[in-house]
């Protein structure tokens, strides 16, 4: 991904291609895009545990 749609801002990029690897909105809140799956980093990774645990807890 080269360009971001109005609203929407870059959170990482690749290293070797500079092309954006994670985005999220300006304005809404757990609106993210992610080029990989974070939802396979669950059990092993805590940042992901948290992340998810926090959506869960938004959508309450």
């Amino acid at each position: 991904m080269a360009e971001l749609g109005d609203g929407l801002r870059p959170m990482a990029k690749s290293i070797p291609d500079d092309l954006i690897e994670v985005y999220e909105s300006i304005s809404h809140p757990f609106l993210y895009g992610f080029q990989f799956h974070p939802e396979g980093l669950y059990e092993t990774q805590p940042i992901w545990k948290q992340f998810f645990q926090e959506f869960a807890a938004s959508v309450r």
